[in-house]
């Protein structure tokens, strides 16, 4: 049996580090290193200790020993005690470190060489302090006046609707020597931009009142020369308009005369035989043939030219003198030019003078119309606005009072002429389309009533328009 239990002796190769630990049994080392470790967790051996540390004479009574358990630790007591979450960093055996010298990254000031040192404290003594330092403090005062300035808490002391509170960075909108791009880039990082508004929103789109006064001759008992002024405008217009109409149709339908239907059939042929063939003017055949030879001719563009007609050597030689020449007198007579044009200095600044009255008294001109057209109704649209009727009554419906008279003119058509009189809407004209669709109704079999499918064919289909 005994040699049954035995282990057969493994005959495995030693060649490399994988068989070794494989094949080699460790078990009584591991043992041994874990009681070690377990010696070292508590304080060391036990047979290298004495007794003394290893037991204490209980000298208390069993009371005492009791009160001593139920004892418990006041709030300051507890409050001097390590805190619970270090203790994970404590370590949990009693082995000292191995390795007492560590590495250790040393900070700036450690790094310095002692030579360093004595040099900056040589300047410090001195007076000099580097830029470095004196860039932290600014940003550290900064920063403090900023926490300082930050709101603790939402408090309510600042009055929202009141106009004399100026912002600080108010001031900085009004800086005139800085550009506006600086400005708004600057605007944008302190966090106070403002957005510009527009500087036609402020500005009056027409120098015409709001509310213009009526005419006097539009009062319910106005005197007799402002009625007949009034009236006199109102004929004018009226005339104007007259006129106008009869222009158009002087220009459109008058121009055209009124023809029977024979003269008017007449007149068709003749306009749609407008250079046909006559028979008159039909060409002879030999005419037609004399012009069919000549133009199956064939005619080169430039003519032949033979080989005794070549230039000779002397002809060539003339030819290029003859070109040199040319360019010659070309380039003298632009030097000449050129000269001349020194000359003439005089008269082009008097040519610049002139150019420039001449701009000087268009500015002007244009500056007068511009004035004149001021009070004018720009055009802002594809219609042209047109000055609304003057609300008038004839001397028979004119009363002595106010019951009596009947009125005339509309105020919201009042303020709708106004509004485009002075710029601020485009000219439109009411259309009311009158092209409906006529949509077809018919009603499905399915959705018919019992009467309409037991009636005529005529009801069966229903159309409603």
């Amino acid at each position: 049996s005994s040699e049954i239990n035995k282990k057969k002796k493994k005959n495995v190769s030693r060649n490399r580090k994988v068989y070794w630990r494989k094949h080699t049994d460790i078990k009584d080392v591991d043992e041994f290193l874990s009681e070690k470790r377990l010696e070292e967790r508590l304080g060391g051996p036990f047979k290298s200790k004495k007794d003394e540390d290893l037991f204490v004479i209980d000298t208390s009574t069993n009371d005492e020993r009791f009160k001593d358990e139920k004892k418990k630790l006041t709030k300051k007591q507890r409050a001097l005690l390590p805190p619970r979450c270090f203790e994970i960093l404590k370590p949990l055996t009693a082995v000292p470190d191995p390795v007492v010298k560590r590495n250790r990254v040393k900070s700036k000031e450690e790094r310095k060489s002692s030579i360093r040192k004595a040099i900056e404290e040589k300047k410090r003594l001195s007076g000099y302090i580097p830029r470095k330092v004196l860039e932290a403090r600014r940003s550290r005062m900064v920063t403090l006046r900023q926490k300082k300035l930050q709101p603790k808490g939402p408090t309510f002391n600042k009055n929202l609707w009141d106009c004399k509170s100026i912002d600080e960075n108010e001031n900085l909108a009004h800086l005139e020597w800085l550009n506006d791009n600086t400005l708004r880039h600057n605007l944008t990082n302190l966090g106070a931009f403002k957005f510009g508004v527009p500087t036609g929103i402020r500005k009056k789109k027409s120098v015409v009142p709001t509310i213009e006064l009526p005419h006097p001759g539009s009062s319910y008992n106005p005197s007799f020369k402002a009625h007949q002024d009034l009236l006199k405008i109102v004929a004018d217009r009226e005339l104007e308009k007259q006129k106008e109409e009869a222009h158009i149709k002087r220009v459109t339908s008058d121009l055209f005369n009124k023809v029977t239907r024979s003269e008017k059939a007449t007149l068709w042929m003749e306009e749609m035989s407008q250079g046909l063939p006559q028979t008159e003017e039909i060409k002879t055949e030999n005419s037609v043939k004399e012009e069919k030879e000549e133009s199956t001719e064939y005619k080169a563009i430039n003519p032949p030219v033979s080989f005794l007609k070549k230039k000779t050597r002397k002809q060539r030689r003339k030819q290029k003198l003859e070109k040199e020449g040319e360019l010659k007198r070309k380039e003298a007579k632009l030097e000449k030019k050129k000269v001349a044009d020194l000359y003439k200095l005089r008269f082009i600044s008097n040519d610049i003078k002139n150019i420039e009255k001449t701009q000087e008294t268009n500015l002007q001109k244009r500056q007068k119309l511009a004035a004149l057209n001021i009070s004018r109704t720009k055009r802002l649209g594809g219609k042209q606005y047109e000055e609304q009727d003057h609300a008038f009554s004839r001397g028979c419906e004119l009363k002595g009072n106010l019951r009596s008279v009947k009125s005339e003119g509309n105020v919201l058509t009042d303020r709708f002429y106004s509004l485009q009189k002075r710029n601020m809407l485009v000219p439109s004209v009411k259309r009311i389309r009158m092209n409906k669709a006529k949509v077809k109704s018919f009603v499905k079999a399915s959705h018919r009533l019992e009467k309409e499918k037991n009636g005529n064919s005529k009801n069966k289909k229903k159309v409603t328009e």
